[in-house]
Formats: C-alpha cells, structure tokens, sequence
C-alpha cells in the first residue's frame, strides 16, 4: 500500500525519519489537545469558578465525550473501506485534524455550555479519529520496515512529554489568567499542534494511490456469532468493568485542593505533571515485573498497590505532601493500567484480535466514565463535599476486584507475553489505549 518503488535502506531509512517525526507530531498534537490535554485544568476551573457548578455538574456534563472513543472501530473501517481519491489514510488524517482544529478555534469565543459542549465533541471526533488512522499507518509500516518496537517508544516518549506540558501549562493559564481567558487561552494554543499535522501528514506519510483495498482486519459475519458466545470474552468483559467503575475521586480531589487546602491552580498543574512522570517509570518498572511475574501474581500487586495509593490521599494536606503522592500514584497506577489491558490483550483471539479488543476498549472506556460520574455524584450528594469517604469506598471496591481474579483462568501466563505479537493492530490499540483511554474530566491524575 505504501510507496517503496525502489526498496533500499536509505529508502526505508527515510520513510522511517519522517514517520518518527509524524508520530511525535500527532502524538504531541492529542497530548495537548484532547480534552483532557491542556484545556482540562482550565475548562474544569471555568465551569468552577465562572459557571459555579459543582463538581458532579461538571462530570455529567463530560460524560457524553466518551462517545467519539467508544466508536473508534468505525473510524478505522471507514479508513478500511472508504478510500478518497484513491487514498485510505492521509485524507482522513487531515480531515481529522482540521475537525479538532476547527473545534478548538471555536471554542476561543464561547461562554455558553451548549456550544462549548459542541465544540468538544468536534474535537473529540477529530482526536480520536487521528489516532486510530494513525494506529493503521503504524500496523502497515511496523509490519513492513520492522520498527514496531520503535515506533511504540517513540508514541510513549513525546505523548508523555505532551502531558507534562498541557498539565504544566493549564495549570499556567489557570494561575495567571481569569477563568474565561484562561480557558480561551488554553483552547488558541492547543489547535496548533494538530494543525501542524494536517499541513504536513500528506508528506510524512508515503501512501501511495490505488484503487484495490487491502483486506480487512475486521472478522467475517459468520465468525462473529461465535466470538461473542465466548465465556473468555464475557468474563474478561465483567473484569474490566468492575475493575474501571471504583468510584473515581479525581474531580472531588481537585475541589477539595482548590477550595478546601487552597492550592493555586499553578501547583495543581504541577501536581498532574508529576503524576504524568510517575507514569513513565511506572511503564518502565511494569516492564521489568511483568519478566518476572505471572499475569495473575501481576494483577493482585497493581490491586494491592492501587489500594495504597489510594489511601494515600487520605494524608494529602500540604504541597509536599501531594508531590509525593501524585508521584506515587502517577506510578502506581500505570501499574494497575497495563495489567489490566493486557487481560484484555490476552482475551483477543488471534483471527479476530482488533476487533475483539476494540470491543473490550469500550468496555473500559465506558466503565471509566461510570466512575468519574459515580464518585462526584457520591461527593456532593453522600457526603457533603468530604472527599475522604469517596477515597475509603475506591479503595474497598478495589480491593473487592480481587475476586474476580481467578474466574480469568489465567494460569501461569506471564504478563509481558501477548496472545498477539507486537505490530498487529490489537497490540498497538493496546499501547494507544496505555495513554490515551478516556478524555480525562479530572486534574488530580485519576
């Protein structure tokens, strides 16, 4: 499908040049401009201090911008099939990226929630569109130059940069800025990026034009039926559920820091920066479990250790102590993330595993957003703005998830050993999924 007329390492060499700057391009471009990018801290400070909505205000309002990640499936057939000029993936990229950067300009002159709320739906599509196109051109081309490996550290290093910027920067805009500017502000710089990838995707990217299409990942109709009668994807299914609706307490933890210890909006940024650092060593300290434990010895550890950081925040009462903790629960929780994926991984069989996968994301996704919407609900109306009791009920439902453990029969496979290899389409949502699962509504790392 991509062009290589003359095959020749310096043709090879080149092509791979230009996809790592195409992909630390788009992987910089959703690190900032989704949602939960740099807009997060200074939307939610917007709908906090100009709108004055409470935090469970703020969660329902968020929670229909888990549509455009539940579908992303769609967005790859449509690339599958419906080719533009001959061409499967750089129209849509560029379509894609205009969309989100449309929203984001936009939503530089709102005040309203209605519009507002449209517009982060354009840049919802937009984002999570680029990044399952992007998804098809690293499967096609790791395949073909055998830079899988490379391209997936180069997508972990500069989304994780991004990260750090957007929770650096919109922690900036909300410290220095009033609620209304500090919002605009934010949305003005966050289209840059993807709008850098719509203007140079279609040379970083060497598709070449045809009318044949190339087969389709997704399963025949007569083999989906049996797929999903499958008790390993059902229980995997349950698992994942259960394990993404412990009542998350991230909006009510940024409530309690902002109006109860009075923490400027400049820390609170930084404290998400920290918690994104704490990702990255805990990516690198799974990696070095996962040779040394099986996938069940793995998810009682990320279950025990998520139990504590949880906890943790019980403690949380000065800037130093909530470096710490973030920190740790930044690392800790990058644990629990990927083993859990990697459940789901191992549930995908080998003839259907993008499409198996894909399904499990939803799951997950949308159990995510139950929880972001359950622990708020259970701040405002349960316990009166006291988020402690919010910090004990995760903790018990985590520690609850245990008992789902063995129904997974996972027997002695080990957690760095995929049922599909490295490079094919599942295993590379897997990693997408790693950073990007859900945009985020809270600012607290959760």
């Amino acid at each position: 499908m991509f062009r290589k007329d003359n095959p020749s390492p310096d043709g090879d060499k080149s092509l791979i040049r230009r996809l790592m700057i195409f992909i630390a391009l788009v992987n910089v471009a959703e690190g900032l401009g989704q949602t939960g990018g740099i807009i997060n801290q200074p939307l939610v400070y917007f709908f906090k201090a100009h709108l004055g909505w409470a935090p469970d205000q703020v969660t329902k309002y968020l929670a229909i911008l888990i549509v455009p990640w539940i579908i992303k499936p769609i967005y790859g057939l449509i690339s599958d099939f419906l080719p533009v000029f001959g061409y499967r993936r750089k129209p849509y990229l560029i379509l894609a990226n205009l969309l989100a950067v449309g929203g984001l300009l936009w939503m530089t002159g709102l005040l309203e929630p209605m519009p507002i709320m449209i517009a982060l739906f354009l840049v919802g599509f937009g984002m999570a569109a680029s990044s399952t196109i992007t998804e098809a051109v690293m499967v096609e081309n790791g395949n073909k130059l055998g830079t899988a490996g490379k391209f997936l550290n180069q997508q972990w290093l500069w989304f994780n940069i991004a990260a750090i910027v957007a929770s650096l920067g919109g922690g900036w805009f909300a410290q220095n800025l009033s609620p209304t500017s500090a919002f605009h502000k934010a949305a003005a710089v966050a289209c840059i990026a993807p709008l850098v990838v719509a203007a140079l995707c279609w040379w970083m990217i060497g598709e070449q034009r045809q009318a044949v299409l190339a087969k389709s990942p997704v399963p025949p109709k007569h083999e989906i039926p049996p797929i999903l009668k499958s008790r390993v994807l059902w229980v995997t299914a349950m698992f994942l559920f259960v394990w993404n609706i412990v009542p998350s307490f991230g909006t009510p933890m940024y409530y309690h820091m902002t109006d109860d210890l009075k923490f400027s909006q400049g820390l609170i940024g930084v404290l998400s920066a920290v918690a994104s650092v704490g990702s990255v060593i805990g990516g690198l300290v799974y990696t070095w479990l996962a040779k040394k434990l099986n996938l069940s010895k793995l998810l009682y550890l990320s279950l025990a250790v998520t139990t504590v950081g949880q906890l943790l925040y019980v403690t949380l009462h000065d800037p130093a102590s909530a470096i710490a903790i973030n920190f740790i629960n930044g690392l800790f929780g990058m644990l629990a993330l990927v083993s859990s994926l990697t459940v789901a991984a191992h549930a995908a069989p080998q003839k259907a595993a993008g499409f198996v996968f894909a399904l499990l994301m939803s799951v997950n996704n949308l159990a995510a957003q139950l929880s972001s919407n359950l622990g708020a609900w259970l701040f405002v109306h349960k316990f009166h703005s006291h988020v402690d009791p919010v910090i004990y009920i995760a903790a018990a439902a985590t520690v609850a998830c245990a008992i789902l453990v063995p129904l997974l029969k996972l027997g002695d496979q080990r957690g760095d050993q995929f049922a599909p290899s490295v490079g094919t389409p599942d295993a590379n949502a897997l990693m997408r999924s790693l950073q990007k699962r859900v945009p985020n509504t809270s600012v607290s790392g959760f």
